[in-house]
């Protein structure tokens, strides 16, 4: 998959490098006010979701661009994209389960203004919510540092042998 003639792999994936964390902590941080889960939780719930998707369009791209580069790559590159692979895959499932657990917390949200839900419910989805968010956020980063690993470690070290750059 391309954009404009370049891979859509590094175009894809830092949006959700970025959404997911934002949307981790700003749920960790409307949790302390029930004021504040009513206000933010639409736009905290986009945040998460498009994060979400984008996840998947990541990873989807990347399996294109993995094939495209592993053809020509040598076997440490090999083994470095094999860990992105797999990193990437997880951080793809940890931002669909904070995602699923977000829309869980936006349903408690929404149900417990009308008082439909038991007393302890609101607590307990933002703790797990949280605890989500947290896994997901550490998901990118490992899939984010194994991308830069897989990108630029055979290139910085040919630059510093030639003296380039």
């Amino acid at each position: 998959m391309e954009i404009f003639g370049i891979p859509a792999h590094p175009f894809f994936v830092h949006v959700p490098v970025v959404l997911i964390p934002v949307a981790a902590i700003g749920i960790a941080a409307t949790g302390w006010r029930k004021q504040w889960r009513r206000w933010f939780i639409i736009p905290l719930l986009a945040l998460t979701l498009v994060g979400g998707t984008f996840s998947v369009l990541a990873a989807n791209s990347g399996e294109d661009l993995e094939h495209a580069v592993k053809r020509n790559a040598s076997t440490a590159e090999r083994d470095r994209i094999s860990d992105h692979v797999g990193a990437g895959e997880t951080a793809r499932n940890l931002s669909l389960l904070f995602g699923a657990t977000a829309i869980g917390l936006g349903a408690v949200v929404f149900l417990d203004e009308r008082k439909q839900v038991p007393a302890w419910a609101p607590l307990a989805v933002y703790a797990v919510v949280v605890l989500a968010g947290a896994g997901a956020t550490v998901g990118m980063v490992v899939a984010g540092h194994s991308g830069a690993d897989a990108a630029w470690t055979e290139r910085l070290a040919a630059q510093a042998t030639t003296g380039g750059g």
